[in-house]
Parts: structure tokens; sequence; C-alpha cells
């Protein structure tokens, strides 16, 4: 086996109480080339919906892959297997919010 899947996953900070402007906010971009499994987590104050993004090599970029809805209050899961080896969180709330968001890597 290799020495990297003997590693218990552990959760990835991506942001804590930070505050989200309605026009939205990346998080910071975190390596995921060598997670089979990616979970990314979303507790919010407010609704919006949250964007799924990963790196574009050819154009340079980040785009989105997916998005799905955020209701207040309610931790957001998703769950992705793409096999991006860069990506990031783009939360656009309905109104300022305060949000909270990390990743869990296997």
């Amino acid at each position: 086996p290799r020495a990297d899947r003997l590693v218990m996953p552990t959760p990835v900070r991506l942001w804590v109480n930070e505050t989200v402007p309605t026009s939205g906010l990346e998080t910071i971009g975190i390596h995921t080339g060598y997670a089979d499994k990616k979970t990314f987590y979303l507790i919010s104050d407010q609704d919006g919906t949250l964007y799924i993004q990963a790196y574009d090599e050819v154009a340079g970029d980040f785009r989105d892959i997916d998005s799905v809805s955020v209701s207040a209050n309610k931790l957001t899961p998703y769950m992705t297997r793409y096999g991006a080896r860069l990506m990031r969180l783009r939360f656009v709330p309905v109104a300022s919010a305060n949000v909270s968001a990390w990743a869990v890597l296997e």
C-alpha cells in the first residue's frame, strides 16, 4: 500500500467564521490530486449558492464544476470524485453571511 493511503483523513480549514459579501468569495485553492474522495462542508447563517471549482490547467483559471443550494444554519456537505489537482469553493449568499467551510480528503 502507498504511504499516503495509510494516513487518516483530517479536515482542512478553508474558512473559519469569515464574512462573505453578497458578491461572493472564494476559498484558497487546496491540492486534492492524491485524494480519491473529497468532501467539502459549509455552514452559513444565510441562504446562498455554493460553487465547487476546479483549476483548469489549459485555461489557467478556476472554473465551476458544480453548484448546490445552501440553507441558512444547516450543514451543507458536497462529495466529489472529480480528478482535479487543485480545487476551491466559492460561496454567494443572498445577504452578507458569516460562513465556515472545510474539506476532508481521503
